[in-house]
């Protein structure tokens, strides 16, 4: 895994083109997250279910209590 520190360029879903950088390591940490809890079929999950759901899965020291868990570049 990548350094933390260590940027990475994501595009925005809602927005084409819009382009951020974020920690790298807080970015895999959350994907390998959410790709736990989200369902692979419907009905999914609200913003606010999946906020809490993944609080067991991300790591402690990079999200501190599940702080900035998101927004975390």
């Amino acid at each position: 895994m990548n350094k933390s520190g260590t940027k990475i360029e994501i595009e925005n879903i809602n927005t084409s083109g819009h382009v951020s950088q974020v920690d790298s390591v807080k970015y895999h940490d959350m994907k390998n997250a959410l790709l736990q809890v989200i369902p692979k079929s419907s009905p999914g999950l609200t913003h606010k279910e999946i906020m809490e759901k993944i609080l067991p899965h991300i790591s402690p020291s990079l999200f501190p209590t599940g702080q900035k868990r998101g927004w975390w570049p």
